[in-house]
């Protein structure tokens, strides 16, 4: 028995290796960050009530006119409902829902993949944005969506440059503060018998707000030492 929180609320529930995840995943589309203070409006009517009405006429006319010019240049920036975790709930007939079911099974079948190719993070991010494609351009062919495996292979090296530099900037305040922990782990492939490093890195930021990154993970040669893995 072991307890997982959640990152944006920080809500703990209690978890074993035989509750499932169904209970998690629900909270995480459902969960919304808490709202920062400083974007609540407040209102001082500590004024008396003459000067107060001529202050909130002048405030309203300012704000009014500040936010019209905001919501110009800035409205690309507008968050979505979505961005929250808010999806739109559609109840599928059963007819759909059962070659849904079908076309999986034979998925993993034919192309002998695992069943949890099904519930990978980046799995459901694909078919998610497939959707929103759809609903863009109506039914077209799949062919023209997808790319090849030597399209994503030749993409992985701008994504991971990308991912580096984000990685740079959002550990430059941690590391000046010390709050941030390096852990090496040692690991033998059963069947191959190849050692292999991998370096994970967690740590805090001024938002308090946890992070957990891999950082690498590759074949060791060397001799299992602390000296030279610090080295």
């Amino acid at each position: 028995m072991g307890y997982v929180s959640c990152f944006k609320c920080y809500q703990t529930f209690v978890y074993s290796s035989k509750s499932g995840t169904t209970r998690l995943r629900e909270h995480q589309n459902k969960c919304i960050r808490p709202m920062p203070l400083s974007s609540i409006i407040t209102i001082d009517e500590s004024n008396t009530s003459s000067s107060s009405s001529t202050n909130i006429d002048e405030s309203n006319t300012s704000l009014s006119s500040t936010l019209n010019d905001q919501s110009s240049n800035t409205s690309s920036a507008q968050s979505t409902l979505s961005q929250y975790g808010f999806k739109k709930v559609l109840k599928l007939n059963e007819k759909d829902v059962d070659h849904i079911k079908k076309l999986c099974a034979q998925w993993v079948c034919k192309d002998l993949r695992p069943f949890s190719v099904l519930d990978d993070t980046g799995f459901r991010a694909v078919a998610q944005e497939l959707i929103r494609i759809g609903r863009k351009y109506g039914v077209i062919d799949a062919g023209e969506v997808l790319r090849s495996r030597h399209t994503a292979a030749r993409t992985i090296y701008s994504v991971a440059d990308v991912c580096r530099e984000k990685i740079k900037q959002k550990l430059i305040e941690p590391l000046k503060q010390r709050a941030v922990t390096i852990c090496p782990d040692f690991w033998t492939d059963k069947y191959k018998n190849i050692s292999y490093l991998g370096l994970h890195l967690t740590y805090v930021d001024a938002y308090h707000q946890f992070f957990s990154i891999d950082l690498f993970c590759r074949p060791y040669f060397g001799i299992k030492s602390g000296d030279l893995i610090v080295k």
